[in-house]
């Protein structure tokens, strides 16, 4: 048994640092992290609107205050259409695409922790989670919950053992291209949220879902696995994969393709 433990941090990873003045300090990339709060107090502003008018036409003792809130409601109005037009110029969701690491979470196997350690260690950015479920609107549990299985899929993948007591070497492991590595978490992770999904506990899902469109190409490769090979043939291609060292993407394809022939001949 390999113990992987969890954190939670409140710091940034190496990926954003490069970003933080940026999104820390830029007037629209504040606003942006608001921007669903602003829509949804629109909207708000002028349901309430609705709502004096028609008291005031019931109530006289409503007509006047109807009269006197309807200014305020329209500067509130102005403000929020100004600091959405704001929100529009934040560059986190594109600055997302061109990001080929974890950066709401990440797996470290041993040793690789830039702190160093002495086990595995899955860590969790809570301070970027909450900021990316505000940027991409999604529930920040539920995005929580779609970084974690991701992460810990890195962590199984790695350190999870076959029926003959394989691992994925260490060095196999780390020395792999990123879209072998990112590919395996994210087809696993898809089979999760739809596993919470069935069971009406949708919020992992979304977040997956919304996560994936402001995700670089490393996060999609899965997409056309998931099309072309069952979990069955993933699985087999993985332990082929961990056994003979495979580090490039191309061979590892090319594994779940002999996986998926094999088998097809053999049901």
């Amino acid at each position: 048994m390999q113990r992987v433990a969890v954190i939670m941090s409140d710091g940034l990873p190496l990926a954003l640092l490069a970003h933080e003045r940026d999104l820390t300090e830029e007037l629209p990339e504040i606003a942006g992290m608001f921007r669903s709060d602003l829509l949804s107090f629109k909207e708000a502003a002028a349901a309430l609107q609705q709502l004096l008018d028609r008291l005031g036409k019931l109530d006289t003792n409503w007509t006047e205050r109807a009269k006197a809130e309807h200014a305020r409601i329209v500067a509130l109005e102005a403000l929020t259409g100004e600091l959405l037009e704001l929100a529009k110029r934040a560059t986190l969701r594109d600055r997302l695409k061109t990001i080929d690491e974890d950066i709401l979470g990440a797996y470290f196997p041993v040793g690789k922790k830039p702190k160093g350690g002495s086990q595995p260690v899955v860590e969790i950015y809570w301070t970027v989670i909450g900021a990316v479920a505000k940027a991409i609107q999604v529930d920040v549990e539920g995005l929580a919950l779609t970084v974690l299985t991701h992460e810990l899929a890195h962590a199984y993948s790695h350190l999870g053992a076959d029926t003959d007591g394989n691992r994925w070497a260490d060095q196999a492991f780390c020395g792999s291209e990123v879209f072998i590595k990112e590919g395996i978490a994210q087809y696993y992770t898809d089979k999760v949220v739809q596993w919470f999904q069935q069971r009406n506990i949708a919020a992992p899902f979304s977040a997956y879902t919304e996560l994936l469109k402001v995700q670089s190409p490393p996060y999609h490769i899965h997409e056309e696995w998931l099309k072309d090979f069952s979990p069955e043939i993933v699985r087999a291609a993985i332990i082929e994969c961990r056994n003979n060292h495979v580090t490039g993407t191309g061979d590892f394809v090319r594994l779940m393709e002999m996986a998926k022939e094999r088998l097809d001949r053999h049901p």
